[in-house]
């Protein structure tokens, strides 16, 4: 079971800090005055951010990490701002090491050099996902525990991939490369199925797109509706996933009156994904009027919509230029690891 650490800001203008494992619910249960004395003295209006745990543990230790953080860091996080800016390191979370700070300041500071190869990284980051295991002037590793079990790798040139290879040691379902000479030294190392090279895409706007379409409605896809949307979703096995997204209603579905004609979610590690229309209604802009949807709910939690789209998908990176994302070089390639 997933748990949430939210920050939920009051009528007065003041923020606190949960833990849930249903942020909607908790949510209202805030704001009708049943979930804590402070949020009924202080009125609570909305949450402001959310960041997903793998266990109790974990997310009891962000938590209290957080209700450390003074009035202007818990501000900056409500911004946006990443974790690591107020030195809280994010394992699930682990918070020890006198050095985290300094590494998560580095990995930043190098993903700022191609900010679009790496906006899987810096937004994993900032979205508490991701754990900095190594960061230095020529590269970055980055290790996502479950469910993603993934570790990140983008460096300058084989002799830092090379080094930094040396530090995956632990449980790992997934190793995603960035740059062709790091996926030539992944797969010189490791046991992999590769699938094909993706673009990093990233909305860097503060609006959102037009919708194309206005006659079908998106909102948060029903439980109902899951059997059809696994049918049609073939990328891989995600019915754990899509269930775990429908609870935090973050499986958005297109319908027309009733009917479900299409959906888009997020991965593990915070990318927009999942984009299906029914095949009976593709082509009348439904994927597209999903995409906007999609961003504006983004957008509306201060984070950057981003997502990973292969190479050889034209009419999906045709679309991305048309809603006015930018992209990186095709080099981003995730390495299934074969047991």
């Amino acid at each position: 079971m997933a748990y949430y650490i939210y920050l939920l800001r009051c009528g007065d203008g003041s923020l606190y800090s949960g833990i849930t494992t249903d942020p909607a619910r908790r949510r209202e249960e805030h704001r009708s005055g049943t979930g804590a004395k402070y949020t009924r003295a202080h009125k609570a209006v909305y949450i402001e951010r959310i960041w997903a745990c793998a266990d109790r543990s974990n997310a009891s230790k962000l938590e209290y990490a957080l209700k450390r953080l003074n009035k202007a860091q818990k501000e900056n996080l409500a911004l946006g701002r990443p974790l690591s800016e107020t030195g809280i390191a994010f394992d699930g979370i682990a918070c020890g090491g006198k050095d985290y700070p300094d590494r998560l300041r580095a990995a930043l500071t190098y993903c700022k050099k191609d900010p679009l190869i790496t906006i899987d990284i810096t937004e994993a980051i900032g979205l508490g996902l991701a754990r900095v295991i190594a960061a230095e002037e020529k590269g970055v590793l980055v290790y996502l525990p479950a469910p993603s079990k993934a570790y990140y790798l983008c460096t300058d040139d084989v002799d830092t991939a090379e080094r930094l290879c040396d530090l995956i040691t632990e449980e790992k379902e997934m190793i995603v490369t960035h740059r062709a000479h790091v996926q030539s030294v992944i797969k010189a190392r490791f046991v992999t199925e590769s699938f094909e090279p993706c673009y990093n895409v990233a909305y860097l706007k503060k609006v959102p797109p037009i919708s194309p379409v206005a006659e079908i409605v998106v909102r948060p896809m029903d439980q109902v509706d899951l059997p059809t949307a696994l049918s049609v979703y073939t990328l891989y096995q995600a019915e754990e996933e899509m269930i775990e997204l429908i609870q935090r209603k973050k499986l958005l579905g297109a319908y027309a009156g009733e009917k479900l004609v299409g959906f888009v979610g997020f991965h593990a590690e915070g990318a927009m994904g999942m984009l299906e229309v029914l095949p009976e209604y593709r082509k009348k802009g439904y994927g597209t009027a999903l995409v906007c949807a999609q961003i504006d709910s983004v957008l509306q939690e201060k984070h950057v919509p981003f997502g990973q789209i292969f190479a050889s998908n034209l009419p999906s990176l045709e679309m991305q230029k048309k809603l006015g994302f930018s992209f990186s070089e095709p080099t981003v390639v995730w390495n299934h690891i074969v047991r």
